[in-house]
């Protein structure tokens, strides 16, 4: 298990926008990966979990993993956090014509 903490910066806090981001980050490692706030818990890779958490600046997150790239996923939420950076990945779809 890893974990960090870091305090919400983000003017509008944790919205939907914002949660979906976070999500599909999340999604993309192998980790379980939570985030805590005010006593609860919750997964990571959901965006309602993340809404259930009511994020408004100011707020106290821990961030923790626990899997193969650990470190990885909760590093990156934790950077997401720290850069007011919530952009989901990209992926580009292998289509042919």
């Amino acid at each position: 298990m890893y974990e960090k903490s870091i305090t919400c910066t983000a003017q509008n806090g944790i919205h939907t926008r914002v949660s979906h981001g976070l999500s599909q980050w999340a999604i993309t490692f192998e980790s379980d990966i939570f985030m805590t706030s005010r006593g609860i818990t919750v997964d990571a890779k959901s965006i309602l979990n993340i809404l259930t958490l009511g994020i408004v600046s100011g707020t106290s997150v821990v961030v923790s993993a626990n899997g193969a790239d650990e470190k990885e996923a909760v590093d990156k939420i934790i950077e997401m956090f720290s850069n007011n950076d919530f952009d989901p990945p990209l992926y580009i779809d292998d289509c042919s014509e």
